[in-house]
Order: structure tokens, then sequence, then C-alpha cells
């Protein structure tokens, strides 16, 4: 025991050296030069190596990264190259908003998520069980900056009821209006995580209710409903704490947009302005916090039938899994979604109604109607136009970072679950440390070496998509190594990649598989921030996430030509969620022949 928690511990050493190290080196490779944005425009060579002396950018690498370690680790994070003042004092301003807004979403989330989700597990089968159950899939594929635009349009513009931008300069010296700026930022975030989370509350319900301690509650004389509240609560509130830990990481990406959103003086807002300005030091400070930790390997799952063993090679993977994916609505819905998405960019190869490029002033802010069917924007192109165009990219963007990150996935996996212990350990690590860097700053960091491009965008979700993959099958790469037809494999003398190729891989499919259509349904509305980053020629037609945050300037003149973009977005990361859960069901070898009605499965939110 006391080794495996020195190894633990030494793990989490290195972990923080690797990725304070990465943190060090992405903002250096990172284009612009800060000595020069000091010195401005009209500056000499002269005088913008005397500022580079000054902030010891000259240095060699090395000594910088000592320098700013070493201050790191007396507690001095060093003071901004652009205004002088220290890190810590700016973070802690900030934190006076990031902190309250991330509590307030975390408290509205749980809301929604608890109660409605034990309802939704009690009223299973029922008219209400379903509508609560179809309600949080719809929510959960909103985009959160699509949602808060909405809430403006509505309670701000409309109601006129809640502030739409803005915090007050006192601070919270003045409460009331203090919680007024963050209560419709925090409600945004929090109905969007709570709708997920609550889909995990329902499953860890359904499986509380099928324990022996409820049903012997129940036997003596409790209802089912009390039998749940008194014994079965308890018993799942380790698993949504768990999960709950997980949903942390997206009220903090939500936090950093919906602060741009409603011009909120937080952590994530300054974030993004010191990249954009290279304010190396203040981005350093602000980006070595500890990092997230891997609780996905001790999620709970669903327990295996007695007996079950892992199928052969094929898995769940054979040829009734698409007939039985047919015969379920939700793989229905999702097939459809995602062939209307494709013919969409099809279509758009040789035809639009307009060319989405095209400025027309005279018919700007067009209502929907003919010619223009969904309207026009503020610079009167055609809306329908510009979505069509955005489903290609959107469409490109899929498939190839869907490769990237099953080659990446894969090869994490592997490394992660097959190799020797001290090299697991360390993969388990390096994959923590990806997981810990936003899309966003990934985009950043290959577009300094790439330029800026598509091929940048794909290359930075596969990424951080695939690592995320990678920590969700490890356990199950794990748990099938010790089948006994992989161990019949190994004795008939298959080599380790034979066996990975021909029983391991197959039996861990579906998972691959599930995680990329869920993936790419969660990261559609997430896209649009790294197409901004490594978006490249002018007239690229616009991801439909990148056309939402294009289009966001027109939200309180002409609310339409916001509102198309985003029923998009969510009209597609909902069948593609619905696609993902159908196939979750029809592919898990777990599942071969039960129904979901007998063996819930708690959800595993990457």
């Amino acid at each position: 025991m006391i080794r495996y928690a020195l190894t633990r511990l030494a793990l989490l050493v290195v972990g923080l050296f690797v990725a304070s190290v990465l943190i060090f080196l992405t903002l250096r490779v990172l284009p612009g030069d800060v000595a020069q944005l000091i010195a401005g425009t009209n500056s000499t060579p002269e005088q913008i190596d005397a500022i580079r002396g000054q902030l010891d950018l000259d240095a060699p690498l090395p000594a910088q990264y000592g320098t700013w370690i070493t201050g790191i680790l007396h507690g001095d994070f060093g003071a901004s190259l652009i205004t002088g003042t220290p890190v810590l004092s700016e973070l802690a301003q900030k934190a006076q908003v990031t902190v309250p807004l991330g509590l307030m979403a975390m408290t509205v989330a749980l809301v929604i998520a608890v109660p409605l989700g034990v309802l939704s597990a009690i009223l299973r089968g029922r008219a209400g069980g379903t509508a609560v159950n179809v309600s949080s899939q719809a929510v959960a594929a909103v985009p959160v900056v699509w949602a808060g635009m909405m809430l403006v349009v509505v309670f701000a513009v409309w109601l006129g009821w809640l502030p739409a931008q803005g915090f007050p300069r006192a601070g919270w010296q003045q409460p009331g209006l203090a919680a007024r700026a963050l209560l419709l930022p925090a409600v945004t975030i929090g109905v969007v995580e709570g709708a997920m989370l609550l889909r995990f509350v329902r499953s860890a319900t359904l499986q509380a209710v099928g324990q022996d301690f409820v049903r012997t509650a129940a036997a003596k004389g409790l209802t089912r409903t009390q039998a749940l509240i008194r014994h079965g609560l308890p018993t799942m509130a380790l698993s949504v704490i768990t999960v709950l830990g997980l949903q942390v990481a997206g009220i903090i990406v939500g936090a950093v947009v919906i602060e741009q959103l409603f011009s909120l003086p937080g952590i994530g807002r300054m974030l993004v302005e010191d990249v954009g300005n290279r304010d190396l030091i203040k981005v350093q400070g602000e980006l070595a916090r500890p990092h997230r930790v891997r609780p996905a390997d001790r999620l709970p799952r669903r327990p295996v039938p007695p007996g079950h063993r892992p199928a052969a090679a094929g898995g769940g993977m054979n040829g009734s899994w698409v007939r039985r994916l047919w015969r379920r609505s939700t793989g229905r819905f999702g097939v459809v979604v995602a062939a209307v998405i494709l013919v969409t960019a099809g279509v758009s190869l040789v035809w639009t109604p307009f060319d989405a490029q095209h400025v027309d002033i005279a018919a700007r802010w067009l209502t929907p109607g003919w010619p223009h069917l969904l309207g026009t924007d503020g610079s009167g192109r055609d809306i329908l136009s510009l979505i069509m165009n955005g489903a290609r990219t959107t469409v490109v963007v899929a498939i190839g970072s869907a490769v990237v990150a099953t080659v990446v996935g894969i090869a994490l996996a592997a490394l992660g679950a097959l190799t020797a212990r001290w090299l697991r350990e360390s993969v388990a690590v390096f994959v923590d440390i990806l997981i810990a860097f936003p899309v966003l700053l990934i985009a950043l960091m290959i577009s300094a070496i790439w330029g800026r491009s598509l091929w940048v965008v794909i290359w930075a979700v596969g990424i951080g998509f695939g690592v995320n993959i990678a920590r969700v099958t490890r356990p199950e790469l794990r748990r099938v190594l010790h089948s006994d037809f992989v161990l019949a494999g190994v004795a008939s003398g298959l080599t380790p990649g034979q066996n990975l190729f021909r029983h391991l891989l197959p039996n861990v499919a579906p998972i691959f598989i599930v995680q990329a259509v869920l993936g790419h349904g969660r990261l559609g509305a997430r896209r649009g921030r790294a197409v901004v980053s490594g978006r490249g020629r002018a007239g690229h037609p616009a991801e439909l996430g990148l056309l939402l945050a294009e289009l966001e300037q027109y939200l309180t003149v002409h609310p339409l030509s916001v509102l198309w973009p985003g029923l998009a977005i969510t009209f597609t990361v909902l069948g593609l969620n619905l696609l993902g859960d159908a196939l979750r069901e029809v592919t898990d070898p777990t599942l071969s022949g039960r129904s979901d009605e007998r063996m819930p499965q708690p959800e595993v939110i990457a």
C-alpha cells in the first residue's frame, strides 16, 4: 500500500512537471512578439531589443523556465508583461466573478439533475418519465453559447428583467447587482450541464432500483419510492459525485465562453485576452493550476452478469446490429440526421440558393420568406446558403478529426493497457495532461507550427477527442486482456500485435464507435472557437460553430440571424447523441440479449 501511494505521488510530481513544461513551451511557440507589442508599431529594432532584455525574453529557454517555475514554487506567479500587475492579485480579483459563477452554475445543474433524474427513473415507461428523458436529451444538445444568446434575447432584450452584459464596478459590494449580473450566465451553463448530468443520475437510479437491499426494503412494507429514497440514493451519491467532477470541467469550459458572451471580467475572459496580447507570464500563471484528476477509470460501471465473458473476436459488432439499430426509434432518428447532414454537404458542393459570401447591403435583415427562406444577416448574406456551406465544412472536420482521434485513441489505449507497468502509468499521466489542455490552446499551438488552416482544427479536435477515447477505452482493454480467448491466442503463438487486432480491438470497437458519435455530438457546439483559431484563407466556408460565433454581433439587432445556425447545431448534436445511445445499446457485448429495461447503464461523460 505504501509503495503504491509513493508510486502515485511520484507520478503526480512527474505529471505536474511535464504539464508545466508543456505550458511554458506552448506559449513560446505561439506567433507574435510581446516586446514588439509593448514597443508599438513605430518602434525601432533597438527599442524592441531593449524591452526584450528588460523582460529577460532574450535569455535561454531553460533559464526562463527555471526562473518561472522557481517563482511558482515560492508562490510568486510573476507580473504581467503588459501592465506590470502581479498575476496572483489579478487572478484573485477575477476569481470573484468566475468562482461564484461556477458555484451558481453547479447549483443550478444539481437542482435540475438530481430531482428530475430520480423522477425520470421512477416514472420509467410512463409519459412523465419519457417526457423528462426526451427533454434532457434535447437540452443537452443545445450549444451553451447559443443558449446564452437566446436567454439574452428573451430575458434582457424583450422582457428587460436581467442585464444583458457587464458586471458592477463595485463588485460584491453591491451584492444584489452582482448576483443579477451572474444569474443569466449561471442559468445558461447550469441548464445545459444539468441536462447532461440528469442522464447519469437517471441511469444510476435505475441501477440502484435493481439492487437486492432496495427490493428487500420494499418487501418489508416500504413503497418503491420510499425504498429508493432511503436506501438507494445514498448508494448512488458517490457515483454522482464522481461524474460531477467530470462535469466541473464542462462548467469551466462553459465559463470561458460565457464570460466572453456576457462581458464578465472573469478568469476565462482574461485568459483569452492575455493569449491574444501574448502576455506570457500571466497566461502561464493562469494555466498553472491543478489539472483534472482521472476519475473515469474509477467510474461505476454496469455490473457484468454472472457467468458473462467478453465476446470472441468481433465483440458486439455482428451483422444483426444494423437491423437492431434501425428498429430503435433513437437509432432511426440519428441515422436520418446523419444522412441529412451528408446530403446537405453534398448538395452544397454543386448548388446553394445564393452565393454564401455575396454581400448585398440592400437585402440586409430580411425576415424568412421568398427567395431568402431563412432570411439574411447584417451583410445581406443568405443564411440558408451559409448553413449549407457550414454543413460541408462540419462534415470535413468531423470525419478528419474522427480519423485522427481513432489513431490517437487506439495508440494511447494500447500503450496504457498492454505494456509494462511503468509505461502504463506514464501513459496514464500523459493522457491526464493532454486532457487538461483546452482544444483552443491545442489549436493555437498547432497553428503556430503549421499555419492557420482547416487541418489545424482537424488535428486539434482529433487529439483532444482521442485522449478522451483512450481514457475510456483503457480499462476495457485491461478487462478483455485477461479473457480466456485472449489467453488462448497467446498460447497458440499469436504475437501481441496479432492479438490486439484479432481479439482485443474488436471487443472494444463498440466503445470507440459510441464515443466517436457521442463525442462529436458534444464537440459540435464547441468547435467554433477552435475553428476561429485555425481557419485559413478568406472565403473558406464557415463551420457551423464559427458561423454562430460570426453572427453573434447581430444578436440584439436581428435575433433570427442567430436562431437558425443554433437550431442546425442543436439538431445535429441531438441526432448524433441519440445515434450514439442506440449504438451503445445494440453493440455492447454485455447487453446481448438484454433490453435496456433489464440492464440499465450509467452514462460515462467524457
